[in-house]
């Protein structure tokens, strides 16, 4: 036996009916200034925390190679981490191709810390010290991507104590 007639949904009465869930849920289009603002806060949020814990790694430079290897190898994996949270947010779709760049310019600078931390294994510091170059002058660069999101946190350049490195 099928539904009494009067509640009986159409085809198209259940694609209107879906078409305004999604819409509701805000699962398609370009996306709102507030789907937009959330992204951001979320984005951010992921941000200062590993700006804390990258802090926190680099609160006392390294003395030795052995060191600097540890606080890279440290460096790397928050790096890691917090790029794995920032990949699980969906931006909305006018900024998915920026936030996409911005992705790809943090993992390149996590590329250049692995390099960093192989030079200090390797006992050697004018490969270290080129790294941290590299990071240094490529931080503008993940700024500007990061601005242009709407970022304001994420690698936003902060001041650094002696040997440190640049997160994000």
């Amino acid at each position: 036996m099928g539904a009494p007639r009067g509640k009986r949904l159409s085809r198209a009465g259940t694609a209107a009916a879906l078409t305004v869930a999604l819409a509701v849920l805000g699962c398609g289009g370009g996306g709102s200034a507030e789907s937009r603002a959330a992204f951001v806060k979320q984005a951010d949020t992921v941000c200062a925390d590993g700006k804390q814990q990258f802090q926190k790694a680099q609160a006392t430079p390294p003395e030795s190679a052995r060191q600097a290897e540890q606080q890279t190898a440290k460096l790397v994996a928050l790096t890691q981490a917090e790029l794995k949270r920032l990949r699980a947010l969906k931006p909305p779709g006018e900024l998915r191709a920026d936030y996409d760049a911005y992705l790809k310019a943090r993992q390149d600078a996590v590329a250049v810390l692995l390099k960093g931390q192989l030079a200090a294994k390797r006992n050697d510091p004018q490969g270290y010290a080129s790294a941290k170059d590299e990071i240094a002058r490529g931080q503008a660069d993940r700024s500007n991507l990061a601005r242009k999101v709407g970022l304001n946190v994420c690698s936003k350049p902060q001041a650094r104590a002696a040997g440190a490195q640049q997160s994000g």
